[in-house]
């Protein structure tokens, strides 16, 4: 750890200094090597089996609804932090997905047992209750967890992080990027994101040619057409409204489809190409100001290796990006851990800046770093 910069510069007129961190996001934070169980010895498994890790038990949640500036609403369950409620850490959930899945409340639980204020957002259409309008999230929808940022600081929250996985993790890096300096005036400090799907037309289209990978297709389509029968039994007029066809979505083959369907139709994208290009964080990791650890897995079953960021995409962005040759989607189940190793890592990370608590964490002099963890015995940086 530690190789902290001596370097300190005014604060831009606030009271007190700016500590600019010191060469490399790698001497501040070293991620630890992923160790997969022995049992999941492939990436189909990894992913499968994340999803029946028990869940321990966290502080009692409350939940608190948001309305949108468009006039609709968030729903936002909350665990209050104890030893540092000053210091809120936001988690994103991924397609399909909510606060109440079994990734965000392991995240929710480690982040609470670390005494921080936990704030799982549930996306539009993700609480169990239908909104109030039939526009809905998509990939780069990053308006909703903004809000939540900004309602974060008005409840108190002094240091703000951000953790999110697969689409969520997408919207925090897109968030970010586009936010620039504005984060860290929103007191934002960092964020973890992982098994994000860069590069998502590339990933649409594995998802229905690639071995296996139709799996997850399958199971992402028909949780989406479900909800959207849902949405047209409450919400028939604006269904209408908005061009939307029941049967065309119903009878949807692939999610590059139904996204055609839908979502390029509620948010006037040309199409699903234009959509997935425009929505892809990856165009904006360059601009993103505040540290941030990203974490895939080559042999993600959902996510495209080809289209993984390299140093070059991230110019002199704070971004470590830690690959690791196993892990499958969101699984990354620890031989060390028994549970997830990513859970562990976005933890440790975020307690490593929050660490600079008494300081105002400064990007401006701390370059992007590449570990590619090429064996389960050591890590190497590539720039």
């Amino acid at each position: 750890m530690g190789g902290f910069s001596k370097t300190i510069e005014k604060n831009r007129g606030k009271r007190g200094v700016r500590r600019v961190l010191g060469d490399e996001v790698g001497k501040y934070f070293k991620p630890r090597r992923f160790e997969p169980a022995w049992w999941a010895w492939n990436a189909h498994i990894q992913t499968l089996a994340s999803y029946f890790i028990p869940t321990r038990a966290h502080a009692r949640e409350r939940r608190v609804r948001l309305n949108t500036p468009d006039g609709d609403f968030i729903d936002v369950d909350v665990v209050d932090g104890t030893t540092k409620g000053d210091t809120a850490v936001l988690v994103c959930h991924g397609l399909e997905s909510s606060a109440a899945s079994s990734l965000p409340r392991r995240l929710a639980a480690k982040f609470s047992r670390s005494g921080w204020t936990v704030y799982s957002i549930n996306l539009r259409g993700c609480s169990g209750v239908v909104n109030r309008h039939v526009r809905a999230l998509h990939l780069g929808f990053t308006d909703d967890l903004r809000l939540l940022v900004e309602h974060a600081k008005l409840s108190g929250a002094k240091r703000i992080y951000i953790a999110g996985y697969s689409l969520g993790g997408n919207i925090t890096l897109k968030l970010l990027g586009e936010l620039q300096e504005k984060a860290i005036e929103l007191g934002v400090h960092g964020g973890v994101a992982f098994s994000v799907p860069f590069g998502a037309y590339e990933s649409a289209r594995k998802l229905h040619s690639s071995s296996g990978s139709w799996i997850y297709m399958n199971a992402f389509l028909l949780a989406l057409k479900k909800k959207v029968a849902l949405v047209y039994s409450k919400l028939t007029p604006q269904f209408k409204e908005k061009g939307l066809n029941l049967l065309s979505l119903l009878t949807a083959t692939t999610i590059i489809e139904f996204d055609e369907q839908y979502t390029c139709k509620l948010f006037n994208f040309d199409g699903a190409k234009d959509y997935y290009m425009k929505a892809d964080s990856k165009q904006y990791l360059s601009k993103v100001k505040v540290p941030v650890l990203v974490i895939n897995a080559r042999d993600d079953p959902i996510v495209e290796e080809r289209t993984l960021p390299t140093a070059k995409d991230l110019g002199d962005a704070p971004i470590l990006l830690h690959y690791t040759d196993t892990g499958g989607h969101c699984g990354f189940v620890d031989a060390r851990f028994g549970s997830s190793y990513i859970i562990h890592e976005a933890c440790r990370f975020i307690a490593r800046i929050d660490s600079l608590a008494d300081e105002v964490v400064s990007s401006s002099a701390i370059p992007s770093v590449v570990i590619a963890s090429k064996s389960p015995d050591h890590s190497s940086r590539n720039q």
